[in-house]
């Protein structure tokens, strides 16, 4: 499980928020872990 995603500065809270629930259900984050795109 990678979790340097939720250390970055370039996120966001909510872009956090998504990445970690993502990484939690088990997801590769990779593909969507980019700053450019929005939390909604």
């Amino acid at each position: 499980m990678n979790m340097n995603y939720l250390e970055s500065p370039d996120f966001t809270q909510d872009q956090k928020q998504e990445i970690e629930k993502g990484i939690m259900e088990g997801l590769d984050v990779s593909v969507y872990a980019d700053p450019k795109y929005l939390a909604i």
